[in-house]
C-alpha cells in the first residue's frame, strides 16, 4: 500500500558482496530480529557492519527492530540476561555498530522478556545511558533530536485503564 519494494537478504547465507550490492540498491535499511549475539557475528563476518554504517553515515535511513535496534547501540554486551551469546561462538567481542551514543533496550517488561528486560534495567541502568522501550515503542534520531513516541492507540487503550 505505501509502494515500498521489499528486498529480503539473509546476511548468514548471502556474500559480501550480495550485501554491498543490496545495500547499494535499496533506499531504507530494515534489519530484522533474532539473537543479538548470532546476527552481530554474521555482520562482521561479512563485514556487513562497516558496509551498514557507511551507507548510513550517507544518509540511508536505518530501522531496527528488536536484535535490529539493539546493534545500533555502542556495545551488545548489556542484553546478555535477554539473548544467548553462546548462540554467536565466533563472536569475540561485543561491539555494535555505535550508531547511537545510548543504549537501547526493546521489549521492555513484555512477554516473554519480562523479567530478563527487568534485570538488564536493574543491573545497566547506573553504569550506561539505557533507553529501554515496550512493544508499543519506538524512538527516532534525527541528527542530535532523539524522540521516543508510543503507539497513539495503545496511549488511548492506556488511558482507558487508568479510569
Amino acid at each position: 500500500k505505501l509502494g515500498l519494494i521489499i528486498e529480503e537478504l539473509e546476511v548468514s547465507t548471502a556474500t559480501t558482496e550480495e550485501v554491498a550490492q543490496a545495500l547499494e540498491r535499496n533506499d531504507y535499511i530494515f534489519i530484522s530480529g533474532g539473537n543479538t549475539f548470532y546476527l552481530m557475528q554474521e555482520l562482521k563476518k561479512k563485514g556487513a557492519d562497516k558496509l551498514l554504517i557507511e551507507q548510513i553515515n550517507n544518509g540511508k535511513l536505518y530501522i531496527g527492530t528488536s536484535a535490529g535496534s539493539v546493534i545500533a547501540s555502542p556495545n551488545i554486551e548489556f542484553v546478555s540476561d535477554m539473548d544467548e551469546p553462546k548462540k554467536a561462538p565466533e563472536l569475540t567481542e561485543y561491539s555494535g555498530l555505535h550508531l547511537v551514543d545510548f543504549y537501547l533496550l526493546p521489549h521492555y517488561l513484555n512477554f516473554p522478556f519480562k523479567e530478563s528486560s527487568q534485570k538488564v534495567v536493574n543491573e545497566y541502568s547506573p553504569k550506561i545511558d539505557l533507553r529501554p522501550i515496550s512493544n508499543n515503542q519506538v524512538i527516532t534520531v534525527l541528527g542530535n533530536e532523539i524522540k521516543t513516541l508510543e503507539n497513539p492507540n495503545e496511549q488511548q487503550r492506556n488511558s482507558f485503564n487508568d479510569v
